[in-house]
């Protein structure tokens, strides 16, 4: 496997020539996981779905927490109302 953070460019005078790609250090590098035996590169994609899962999650919750409010300080408002203000 080919990493992508060791590239080697070669240059003239002011001129790129060439680049190289070394290979992987593998349990050499610090971006190697012990556990899944693979890069971490590799794996950041796959768990980028669940990171946005939980943000979303949490926003969810902080709307919901402040359109709570929002009905605290005006009881007179609708659920819709609170949480129209509480996206502003």
């Amino acid at each position: 496997m080919k990493c992508p953070l060791l590239v080697f460019d070669h240059y003239t005078s002011f001129e790129k020539i060439s680049s190289e790609v070394a290979e992987c250090l593998k349990e050499e590098c610090a971006l190697w996981d012990k556990t899944s035996q693979t890069c971490v590169l590799l794996t950041i994609g796959d768990n980028s779905g669940g990171v946005q899962y939980f943000l979303k999650e949490i926003l969810a919750r902080m709307i919901a927490w402040e359109a709570y409010y929002f009905m605290s300080l005006h009881p007179d408002w609708t659920k819709e109302q609170a949480i129209e203000e509480a996206l502003k």
